[in-house]
C-alpha cells in the first residue's frame, strides 16, 4: 500500500536580506512623528516610501516585488504591483504589535531599518481556519498542524507576504534597540484577466 500526504497550497513569503538602511534614511525614519498604535507606536505619515529622503530604498524594495510578483507568483507582465500606503512602527522594551491582517492590499510587506537581532522575530499565523476552531491536538508538531510559524529577524531583512496571512509581534522584554519596521501594501495596477474568459479588468492606481 502506498500511502502520502501532500502540502498543497503553500503560502508564498518570501524572506529578503535586504541592504541596511543609510544613516540619513535611518535618521528620517527615526525623526518621523508618532501617534499610539494598540500597544505600540506608529508614525503619522502613512505615506513614508513616497519622501524623497527614502527614495532609494523604495527603489530597492520595488524591484523585490516586481521579482516576487514575476517569478514567485507567475503573474503576467501587464499587470504589476504598485506600493499603496506605507508607515513606520516602534516597538520598545515589553510592548508589541496586535494580530492583523491588511486588507484593501494584495501583497503586503515589512523592512526593518532597526532590529534586535537574535531576540527579535515576526509571527506568522496559519490561514487554515479549522485547525483554530479545535483545543489543540497535535502532539507531533509539523506542516500540517503548525498554528504559526515565528521567522527571525536583523537590520535589513525584508518580508513579502500575501496581505490576507494574518501576523503579529510579541514583546521582548529585555530589548536593547527599539525595534522599527516599515510596513507597506501593494495593490494591482495594469491588466487582469482574459477578454474571452470574462475576466478581463484594467487597474489603475493614481500616483
Amino acid at each position: 500500500m502506498n500511502v502520502s500526504i501532500n502540502g498543497l497550497f503553500p503560502v508564498p513569503v518570501a524572506q529578503i536580506e535586504e541592504r541596511s538602511p543609510t544613516e540619513k534614511e535611518l535618521s528620517f525614519i527615526k525623526d518621523l512623528e508618532t501617534t499610539n498604535n494598540y500597544q505600540n507606536l506608529t508614525s503619522k505619515d502613512k505615506n513614508v516610501l513616497d519622501k524623497e529622503e527614502l527614495s532609494d530604498l523604495r527603489r530597492s524594495i520595488q524591484h523585490h516585488i516586481d521579482n516576487y510578483f514575476r517569478d514567485g507568483l507567475g503573474a503576467e507582465k501587464d499587470c504589476s504591483l504598485k506600493i499603496t500606503q506605507s508607515w513606520c512602527n516602534y516597538n520598545d522594551a515589553d510592548q508589541s504589535h496586535h494580530l492583523h491582517n491588511h486588507p484593501n492590499s494584495a501583497v503586503s510587506g515589512v523592512y526593518y531599518p532597526q532590529a534586535d537581532h537574535p531576540n527579535d522575530n515576526l509571527q506568522f499565523h496559519s490561514p487554515l481556519l479549522i485547525f483554530n476552531q479545535v483545543v489543540q491536538f497535535n502532539h507531533k508538531p509539523s506542516m500540517f498542524n503548525a498554528q504559526g510559524c515565528i521567522l527571525p529577524v536583523k537590520t535589513g531583512t525584508l518580508f513579502l507576504f500575501p496581505s490576507y496571512l494574518y501576523h503579529s509581534v510579541e514583546p521582548v522584554p529585555d530589548r536593547k534597540s527599539t525595534r522599527i519596521s516599515l510596513s507597506f501594501n501593494t495593490f494591482y495596477t495594469g491588466f487582469l484577466g482574459k477578454e474571452q474568459d470574462l475576466t478581463a479588468l484594467k487597474i489603475k492606481v493614481e500616483d
